[in-house]
């Protein structure tokens, strides 16, 4: 497979002392190389973030951004640990080919696309929230608001389906019966009971089964089967398994269930908002997402030529290049005008 170079930002509460100090470190068995140096400062002299290039072998370059990304994410989750600090990726800036000696190089310029807002916002819905705002809601209720509204700041598809459950656990928790009921069987549903007396051991429910109830009482579609795939899920997200493992056993992808977690959970908050809190016809956007996280990133393809004698090229000889992006409407009006400079001079 090719060998590419990727050039990753990343937020930081931990940087270097000086813009000289750099460290490389090899990772998975030396698959991939990793060189961690301080962004350039901002205006005010203060840097806040870190450089990252991540050199290793990939198939193509269209997906290379991507998955050196987790790649990277995996190795500062331990940093993080290390240092008790926040680090956060915050875009896939550049992709290069990386063959040693290679005299002509391709390189691609990302920029995080920023998509259109919805224009949505209005006086009803402006009332909708605001009436939700201050009516006399159950703190189990705020929670979930809370987890719900978290989820959609999430980047990772794990942690945005770990939200989404949170706050529909919350819900189950905060609802359920807490008087003692008889122990179903596994088979049929019915109450369990002793052989020899009779009796029926009971237990106050768990919140697995209420959170299972729930998905029936709000009309899931197919509510045992989504219940039972979104529980192997989350069963695998806790227990540390791979996102391949996880879609292996349920034959789902990862993104397919953090949209159908987020659709659940969104309806089963709509469920516990009483609507006499309103005093006319409030206005919700419907619970179809999409909850899916991700960026919208593109940029040009270019090459440049490094100087002769070299394996690799000096960082003088990448270009750099600076994107602003030409934005048009839906009627191909321009709303912004275009602008592409080349920091260190290169065509």
């Amino acid at each position: 497979m090719p060998t590419f170079r990727v050039d990753i930002r990343v937020k930081s509460e931990i940087v270097f002392p000086t813009s000289d100090d750099f460290i490389v470190v090899e990772y998975l068995d030396s698959k991939y190389k990793i060189t961690l140096r301080n962004a350039p400062a901002l205006e005010n002299k203060i840097v806040r973030s870190l450089d990252a290039t991540i050199m290793g072998e990939a198939e193509s370059m269209d997906e290379v951004g991507h998955d050196f990304r987790a790649i990277l994410a995996r190795w500062l989750d331990n940093l993080a640990y290390v240092c008790q600090c926040s680090l956060v990726i915050e875009k896939v800036w550049r992709v290069v080919e990386w063959e040693p000696g290679q005299k002509k190089r391709k390189f691609k310029a990302l920029n995080v696309l920023d998509k259109f807002p919805e224009t949505i916002l209005s006086g009803n819905i402006i009332k909708t929230a605001n009436a939700l705002a201050q009516s006399d809601l159950p703190p189990h209720v705020r929670r979930a608001l809370q987890c719900f509204r978290t989820a959609l700041l999430l980047f990772s598809q794990e942690d945005r389906f770990m939200q989404f459950w949170t706050a529909v656990e919350v819900l189950a928790n905060g609802s359920k019966e807490k008087k003692s009921i008889p122990i179903p069987c596994g088979e049929c549903g019915g109450a369990i009971s002793c052989k020899s007396c009779g009796d029926s051991p009971t237990r106050v429910p768990m919140a697995t089964q209420a959170i299972r109830d729930l998905f029936f009482t709000i009309g899931v579609p197919d509510a045992g089967a989504s219940f039972k795939l979104l529980s192997k899920v989350r069963h695998g997200i806790t227990h540390g398994r791979t996102n391949d493992s996880i879609e292996a056993e349920t034959g789902q992808s990862l993104a397919d269930a953090v949209q159908l977690m987020g659709m659940v959970a969104c309806n089963m908050v709509r469920k516990f908002v009483p609507e006499a809190i309103f005093d006319f016809t409030p206005t919700f956007k419907s619970c179809g997402g999409p909850y899916l996280s991700g960026q919208l990133i593109g940029g040009p393809l270019g090459e440049f030529e490094q100087p002769e004698g070299q394996d690799f090229p000096d960082e003088a000889s990448i270009p750099d290049v600076k994107i602003d992006l030409i934005i048009v409407d839906e009627s191909s009006n321009h709303v912004s005008n275009i602008k592409v400079t080349r920091a260190n001079g290169h065509n």
